[in-house]
């Protein structure tokens, strides 16, 4: 629909690009939204599992970008560069554990002593 306005706007190309990056960023981002995997917590490291990329279960360590009560966005950073593993955005949302929550939200605020 928004094409065939546009066609009839004689819009310049410059409207054509910025339709076509908008889509695109629509589509990674409604992409992106899917499960990743499993992150657990141990008391000591954090794992991420079933990346869906096939690789390993991978440790690494969780910094919280963004906090807004029912939702989190964390910065996982792999432990180690020997699995290949590489940094990820990993959005977090209470309705895919919504008994464990607090428990969660907690758990990425603990430091432990290295």
């Amino acid at each position: 629909m928004l094409l065939v306005w546009a066609f009839n706007q004689g819009l310049t190309a410059t409207w054509y690009v910025a339709v076509a990056a908008a889509a695109l960023g629509l589509l990674l981002g409604w992409r992106a939204l899917g499960q990743v995997g499993t992150l657990t917590w141990d008391g000591q490291v954090w794992c991420l599992h079933d990346q869906g990329l096939g690789l390993e279960d991978a440790l690494g360590d969780v910094h919280v970008a963004l906090d807004v009560q029912k939702a989190l966005l964390l910065r996982w950073l792999p432990a180690s560069d020997t699995l290949q593993a590489k940094p990820q955005w990993l959005w977090l949302g209470s309705q895919s554990a919504d008994n464990r929550w607090q428990d969660l939200r907690r758990a990425v605020y603990q430091r432990t002593n290295k």
